[in-house]
């Protein structure tokens, strides 16, 4: 980048940290190279928040100031503000992951991402097209409460469909069945995803005695690649019990209150498994 700056005959100015090249005479940008340039401005500010580790540096200054102090330091990805040494600016490479503030008074701000760092909008399932998808209808036993069928038989017994303009999923409700269990649908993706940002929108979830409704993912290979249980509900709860199951060793903090709203299960530390509450307010 430097030797193509000073191949520029009208570069009067190299700048190191945002390698950039400028002309002051014409006032334009002569050359960037986009992949070093810090992002371009604060897009969200947060109060009594925090950016968890992930420091840079720290720099003394005014929560004013953080923004444009992270505009200028390469890799600043976002600032935490605290009243340390009156007053510090502490630049960040990661936005995540926030935490309640220790003290009264941090601000934290995020700045716009560039262009390889957004998400881009990859599947919508809704309405218009949610049931031509090649769902898989599991029948995977995992309590004998219910009786999970497969696609021929919940669709004979109008367990899904398109309601309203709405998706519906749910138990057959209209006839009596004995005790070994209440026909359901249990439905998987047939695609494969390695990361990314999942927004499930719900209308209704159901609940009391005998419903279990849930919303998960895992891995290929269950359950050594672990589960992530994002909403679950058992009977009458009115609120979401999330679960997550780990590999061997995989210890979490018994106090992790600074992330959540909420507490694990039972006063003591899990191995290979934790499980999460919040309360309905």
């Amino acid at each position: 980048m430097r030797f193509q700056c000073d191949n520029l005959s009208v570069c009067e100015r190299y700048d190191e940290n945002s390698e950039i090249c400028i002309d002051f005479d014409r006032s334009y940008l002569i050359y960037s190279d986009s992949s070093k340039v810090a992002p371009s401005s604060c897009i969200t500010t947060y109060t009594d928040l925090a950016i968890y580790g992930n420091d840079l540096n720290g720099v003394q200054g005014k929560p004013s100031s953080c923004c444009q102090l992270c505009q200028q330091k390469r890799g600043c990805k976002g600032w935490t503000w605290e009243n340390f040494n009156g007053g510090t600016c502490w630049l960040k490479n990661d936005t995540q992951p926030l935490y309640k503030a220790s003290q009264n008074g941090q601000i934290t701000g995020i700045m716009s991402p560039d262009t390889a760092n957004t998400y881009a909008l990859n599947l919508t399932f809704d309405s218009t097209n949610f049931w031509d998808q090649p769902w898989h209808f599991d029948q995977w036993h995992s309590t004998n409460v219910t009786d999970k069928v497969n696609k021929t038989t919940a669709e004979r017994l109008e367990m899904f469909g398109y309601r309203n303009g709405k998706i519906y999923m749910g138990a057959e409700h209209n006839l009596s069945y004995p005790h070994s269990g209440r026909p359901t649908v249990q439905i998987q993706s047939n695609y494969l995803f390695n990361s990314g940002l999942f927004v499930l929108s719900l209308d209704h979830m159901p609940t009391g005695p005998g419903v279990w409704p849930a919303f998960w993912m895992f891995g290929t290979n269950w359950p050594n690649d672990g589960e992530i249980d994002i909403l679950e509900g058992v009977d009458n709860m009115t609120y979401n019990r999330v679960t997550i199951h780990t590999g061997n060793q995989c210890m979490m903090n018994l106090n992790d209150s600074v992330f959540f709203n909420g507490s694990w299960v039972n006063p003591k530390e899990y191995l290979e498994c934790w499980q999460y509450f919040k309360p309905s307010k």
